[in-house]
């Protein structure tokens, strides 16, 4: 890190417990699949796999099985199977025939310091990540459960609520053949039919969210599966100048707003029932100083 971010993030360290940083010089530009792998959330795996876990979630119908509502009225007949599973072969041949690499990788929380095994029910999501010949990527995963509330109003000044929110971007350095390859994969993957998948049910909150598989293409690797990570409704990012000074603690609070961070943004990464969050200022050019922390979805019927 360069002098000025250490010595930032030294007063941080003054003010809170554990703060968190961004290297930018050891690390590269932070982003947002960077972190979910440098904070232990990634595990790579064959893209067959995710394929898989995509089959099963189809199948019982529900995010996992210990919250099955038992009369369900998604149930696959044979035929229906049947197709997904030639969709699904097509697919995978065209990844394995159109990138030069492709990895299947999954997503959870089971590697973090903070996990513990409450259940057998633990939530992971797989995506499918690959180069293409032309040297851009491709991002395959499925749209995403969310049931965490969370309040923005409690990080940011409420002016800045609603014109901040970073949405996918558009590359304009993207080859054409990789464009057409992700919309050849995507009208692929639209034949399958829209699942409605069972979240927590009963007890009042009836949740449930249409399963269906997106495409996205980059000439970066990084920006394939953020825009991928926000269009399964799985990841928001706000860029903000101040943070609320109702915050929790309000020396962090002034701290970040002072004139010595240029730049503040927030992610929002939902794993179903659990919300991360990072709250992150720029405290160099390159390096990053914050904190997170992380909501749970409480059951109360």
């Amino acid at each position: 890190m360069k002098p000025e971010a250490i010595q930032k993030l030294a007063t941080l360290e003054t003010l809170m417990r554990s703060p968190i940083y961004w290297d930018g010089e050891e690390r590269g530009e932070l982003n947002v699949l960077d972190l979910l792998i440098a904070e232990n959330f990634v595990t790579p795996t064959d893209p067959k796999f995710a394929i898989y876990d995509w089959e099963c979630l189809e199948e019982r119908g529900c995010i996992i099985e210990e919250y099955n509502p038992g009369d369900r009225d998604n149930v696959l007949d044979e035929a229906t199977q049947e197709l997904r599973e030639t969709i699904y072969r097509e697919v995978l041949d065209i990844l394995k025939s159109e990138l030069t690499e492709v990895v299947g990788l999954e997503f959870s929380c089971k590697k973090r310091k903070d996990y513990f095994d409450y259940s057998e029910g633990l939530f992971s999501f797989y995506a499918i990540l690959g180069k293409t010949k032309n040297h851009d990527w491709i991002c395959v995963m499925p749209t995403l459960p969310r049931e965490v509330t969370f309040y923005f109003e409690d990080y940011l000044e409420e002016e800045y609520l609603e014109n901040e929110l970073v949405l996918p971007s558009q590359d304009s350095e993207t080859h054409a053949k990789t464009l057409a390859l992700c919309d050849r994969l995507q009208k692929t993957l639209d034949r399958l039919p829209v699942i409605s998948i069972y979240g927590y049910y009963g007890g009042g909150y009836d949740y449930r969210y249409n399963h269906r598989i997106l495409c996205e293409a980059s000439s970066n690797r990084s920006t394939a599966f953020q825009n991928a990570l926000i269009k399964a409704g799985a990841l928001e990012i706000r860029a903000f100048e101040n943070i609320n000074e109702n915050l929790w603690n309000l020396k962090v609070a002034e701290f970040f707003n002072s004139d010595t961070f240029p730049y503040l943004f927030l992610y929002r990464i939902s794993l179903w029932d659990r919300d991360y969050i990072y709250v992150w200022g720029l405290a160099s050019d390159v390096d990053w100083i914050g904190w997170q922390t992380g909501l749970d979805f409480e059951y109360n019927p």
